[in-house]
């Protein structure tokens, strides 16, 4: 899964969304949201940076424009799962 991080102040939300609230290996409330129609999700918010959204880059209208920064999570990375060398990992969350 990709996300692209943006200011929640640069960010509408039109309509509702399902939600599924969980609390993460850091101790943050992480709040995930979803499509109601199609459960597909569309963006999480994390109360330890509750300036920024993370958006699932899935969702949007063109996930193209989007271009990786960080890998996060890199010790979880399966042996097939390739990636850009020239990208900084993170063990785990940044």
């Amino acid at each position: 899964m990709t996300a692209a991080m943006f200011p929640v102040d640069a960010f509408t939300v039109e309509g509702t969304t399902k939600q599924h609230v969980k609390i993460a290996d850091s101790g943050n409330v992480v709040t995930r949201h979803f499509c109601p129609e199609c459960g597909g999700r569309l963006f999480a918010d994390n109360s330890g940076t509750e300036s920024t959204r993370a958006v699932m880059v899935g969702s949007l209208d063109n996930p193209d424009a989007i271009t990786p920064m960080v890998i996060m999570y890199g010790d979880s990375r399966q042996s097939w799962d390739m990636h850009d060398e020239n990208l900084t990992v993170f063990p785990g969350m940044a």
